[in-house]
């Protein structure tokens, strides 16, 4: 935070795991106004990232940051490191895990199946906007079947789709 040029400066920690570091992080910081932001995926942090207007004083734009995450649900697809069972679903190592908000919500053979799963879980009738960050194992082509399933059983909803060359994460997904 001290080395860098802004002020005020704002950290989106995009994890839970990361939220108590940052925010005694910022605490201790003496020179400059530091908030915390409370996401805790990456689409949370992009969605708010997208609300900061730099003409805007630092309270207006906190406020608009964190309530942006309040329209958003975010969704990560991702493999098992292990076997077990977790609130009732069996999950075996290498199955692609379909999580939203921290809570697992389908296990599956392929992270494609396990992507189309987790968003008929995202997806409802409010939803206008889905958004899909394809990881460094993930085609354009491969991303571009879920597109389309995505249009056939959900058709009121727009699709953005961007290369975010992340490891580990073949989709991230937001649904606003």
């Amino acid at each position: 935070v001290n080395k860098v040029d802004a002020k005020p400066v704002y950290v989106l920690p995009n994890n839970s795991n990361i939220q108590m570091a940052a925010e005694q992080a910022a605490s201790i910081v003496d020179n400059k106004k530091t908030i915390v932001i409370p996401t805790k995926t990456i689409p949370q942090g992009m969605t708010s990232l997208f609300v900061f207007n730099p003409k805007k004083s630092v309270s207006e734009n906190e406020k608009a940051m964190i309530a942006a995450l309040k329209r958003i649900k975010s969704g990560q697809v991702t493999y098992a490191v292990r076997d077990t069972v977790i609130d009732g679903l069996t999950i075996h190592k290498g199955d692609w895990l379909g999580i939203s908000e921290e809570k697992i919500m389908t296990s599956s053979d392929t992270s494609q199946m396990a992507a189309k799963e987790l968003l008929q879980h995202l997806i409802s009738e409010e939803s206008e906007l889905v958004t899909i960050i394809y990881g460094e194992d993930v085609s354009r082509a491969e991303t571009e079947q879920l597109v389309t399933f995505i249009e056939s059983q959900f058709p009121n909803v727009d699709v953005e789709v961007h290369a975010g060359m992340q490891p580990i994460y073949p989709y991230l997904i937001s649904v606003e």
